[in-house]
């Protein structure tokens, strides 16, 4: 009897030893070979996403590259277009000095004058090397001297933008008008135009 407990209790230790060393087994197998794999494969999944992650942002920079090269282009080509028309520092001053002169060689008087953008309220310090100037002005005179002054300001060399116009009749003279006009100038800084003159203004 005491035999038969003793083989019982021996065959129980011996299955528990067993099922010890299985489980020991098996977290050394686990630790040894499947934990390495799963390490490389998360590994292997996060170099996965960030390496999208970067193609996905790469693909957003050179995007926006593109259309900055693009804005570039389009702004430069407008900078070349505007400098054959702009006026040097000289020329601005000139025309703009002479603005109230000018409207009265054709045949209209100032009533009021303002100037816009002037060179005291832009700087230089901003890269940009056009300039845009202007002024308001209020002038009185005949329908034609309205039309004349308009269009030798239109006929110039140097183009001067044509903002705002609104004219209106003058009692009880219906022939006299007040014309308001708001115009800009663009003027070049650039190093190589400021020594470039055309004359000055033409009456």
């Amino acid at each position: 009897m005491d035999t038969d407990r003793l083989q019982s209790h021996i065959q129980r230790q011996g299955r528990v030893i067993a099922g010890f060393l299985l489980v020991v087994g098996f977290l050394i197998v686990r630790h040894c070979v499947v934990a390495p794999h799963l390490t490389a494969l998360q590994a292997s999944q996060q170099y996965e996403d960030a390496t999208h992650e970067r193609i996905k942002k790469g693909k957003v920079v050179n995007h926006e590259l593109r259309a900055k090269r693009a804005r570039l282009e389009k702004l430069e080509v407008q900078c070349t277009s505007l400098s054959g028309m702009a006026f040097s520092p000289a020329q601005a001053e000139e025309f703009l000095s002479d603005l109230e002169a000018f409207c009265e060689h054709s045949g209209c008087v100032i009533a009021s004058l303002s100037f816009l953008n002037s060179e005291d309220q832009t700087s230089h310090d901003s890269g940009l090397a056009i300039v845009a100037r202007g002024a308001a002005l209020t002038v009185h005179g005949t329908y034609a001297s309205v039309t004349r002054l308009i269009g030798k300001l239109q006929a110039r060399q140097e183009k001067v933008w044509i903002d705002k116009l609104s004219i209106e009749t003058l009692a009880p003279d219906p022939n006299r008008v007040v014309c308001y006009l708001t115009i800009t100038i663009y003027v070049n800084f650039d190093e190589e135009n400021v020594g470039h003159e055309n004359g000055p203004i033409h009456n």
